[in-house]
């Protein structure tokens, strides 16, 4: 056997050593991915549980451990990943001109002024709002496994053997008693019974 032809034989071996472990891969992978969105969609597995942290505590904890905040800051520059938190307000005067408070409250506590309490009682926090709507659990649980919600089932009708008529199967007793005059003879007290179809075809 020549050298090029082991080469090929290598070459062929590695091909379908790669095509299988494609395969593997592409199947666990797929596998995976069905059954956590089944999870997901049947309300087995919140999403809460999904979402990855947004913590730089949690995402770099080598990077917090046993490092002053100085440190720390200063590392975050020279990534450029640090911005510095500016947190500003504006409140109106009764004269008319507007003040910006200090983010850090050097220059004493705001005062809550008349105006700003009266637009504290029309702001309405969409969050707070109490509506009846079912709850997640409850609404995810009437969906499939697609997240969709299944088709109603056809409603079931029953041949009435009185009448001949097509009857829905919940509305069947009410009908033949209507049908067989049992209703009417309930609801009339000491008058005889009016004929009806059943007494008829006697």
């Amino acid at each position: 056997m020549s050298s090029n032809d082991q080469q090929k034989a290598e070459s062929s071996e590695d091909k379908i050593i790669d095509s299988i472990y494609e395969h593997i891969v592409r199947s666990v992978c797929i596998d995976v991915a069905c059954n956590m969105h089944e999870l997901i969609k049947t309300g087995a597995l919140p999403p809460s549980e999904l979402i990855a942290t947004s913590s730089r505590h949690e995402i770099y904890p080598e990077l917090y451990h046993s490092k002053s905040p100085s440190e720390v800051t200063a590392i975050l520059e020279s990534f450029g990943t640090y911005q510095t938190p500016t947190v500003s307000r504006k409140r109106k005067l009764p004269s008319g001109e507007t003040s910006e408070d200090d983010p850090d409250g050097q220059d004493g506590p705001s005062k809550s002024t008349d105006e700003d309490s009266e637009g504290d009682e029309d702001f309405v926090d969409p969050s707070n709002t109490i509506e009846d709507k079912p709850s997640t659990k409850q609404a995810i649980s009437n969906l499939d496994i697609w997240g969709k919600f299944p088709p109603k089932e056809p409603k079931k009708t029953v041949k009435c053997a009185v009448c001949s008529r097509f009857v829905s199967t919940s509305r069947f007793a009410s009908h033949l008693d209507k049908c067989m005059g049992l209703s009417t003879a309930r609801g009339s007290s000491g008058n005889p019974p009016r004929a009806s179809a059943y007494t008829a075809m006697k």
